[in-house]
């Protein structure tokens, strides 16, 4: 039995609104920040700081957003993947057509002779996982 002072915090209570957001985003920054940026961010704290850093970037928030959560996934996926070695953007491409990457297929396929490191950097980092639905070997 849960204690009776305890409360559930649902979606709503863990956004940020639009003051909050700006504020956020105002500390971040340190002046005004993009309104696009608060609009994108859609009041999560988490994609208001990356959307925040894509200032530090040569990406630029489009026009004409719609606020979708599909159009700051594919902002914060370009910034990351521009954010990796250009090794690493290589072996990416590379291999993005394989079901399973080893280093010597990386190497192979995406010419980049010290495969193996750069993966180990992708997996430490979280960006190279194993496939949706497979269990971990």
């Amino acid at each position: 039995m849960a204690h009776p002072q305890t409360r559930l915090l649902g979606w709503a209570q863990l956004r940020l609104d639009r003051e909050e957001s700006a504020a956020l985003a105002t500390r971040l920054l340190g002046h005004a920040p993009d309104p696009r940026c608060i609009e994108l961010a859609d009041g999560w704290a988490a994609a208001l700081v990356l959307l925040a850093r894509l200032e530090h970037t040569d990406i630029r928030l489009p026009g004409g957003l719609r606020g979708e959560p599909a159009e700051a996934f594919a902002l914060l996926a370009e910034a990351s993947f521009r954010s990796l070695p250009a090794p690493a953007r290589k072996l990416l491409t590379g291999t993005a057509f394989a079901s399973r990457v080893t280093a010597s297929l990386a190497a192979r396929c995406a010419d980049v002779p010290d495969a193996a490191d750069h993966l180990a950097a992708l997996w430490r980092g979280a960006l190279f996982r194993r496939a949706l639905g497979r269990p971990a070997r």
